[in-house]
């Protein structure tokens, strides 16, 4: 929750967040990435609400992301977890990290389970390591992770899901290989 308000309290940081959100059709078809509609709103009313209704104000939207975090994500969450590596600068642990990731994911459906990532505290520790400031949540995820020799990678939430997951936007396969 204090990783999401401090996201909302940082200008620069709440300005570019929208950038990842996906609420056109044609963006959606056009970029295939990012977050859509109808991955983030579990309520089939509001959804087709959200796609007739015209976009709302980056303060709007702030207050939205705010309240879901704190009224359904958080204590809906049976559980939290942390992706570690090593140097979670360095190219070949991200990509591990990115492949373990997925074959987590894959476990986690194959068992009942859902998993989303939660990355507000790691986005949170970057801005702290980017602009200098006070490491706040960097040193909360050290403490999390318990051993100063790990780095948060990613955090998320895990649990049984108690609705179907909406589909989201695939690339197709030679969008993303050379």
């Amino acid at each position: 929750m204090e990783a999401t308000q401090a996201i909302i309290a940082d200008p620069e940081q709440s300005r570019v967040t929208p950038s990842w959100l996906r609420f056109r059709w044609r963006d959606v078809q056009e970029r295939r990435d990012g977050l859509t509609i109808d991955t983030n709103i579990t309520s089939p009313f509001m959804r087709v609400l959200a796609k007739l209704a015209p976009p709302v104000s980056p303060e709007r939207g702030d207050e939205y992301w705010l309240a879901a975090t704190r009224d359904t994500i958080v204590p809906t969450a049976a559980g939290f977890a942390i992706l570690a590596v090593r140097d979670p600068h360095e190219r070949r642990q991200r990509l591990a990290g990115g492949r373990a990731w997925q074959r987590l994911q894959l476990w986690a459906a194959t068992q009942g389970l859902a998993l989303q990532p939660l990355s507000q505290m790691t986005e949170r520790a970057d801005r702290e390591q980017s602009t200098a400031a006070s490491p706040r949540f960097g040193r909360a995820l050290t403490e999390l992770v318990g051993d100063g020799r790990w780095h948060a990678l990613m955090t998320f939430r895990f649990g049984y899901p108690t609705a179907p997951a909406a589909l989201s936007p695939r690339r197709p396969v030679e969008w993303v290989t050379l």
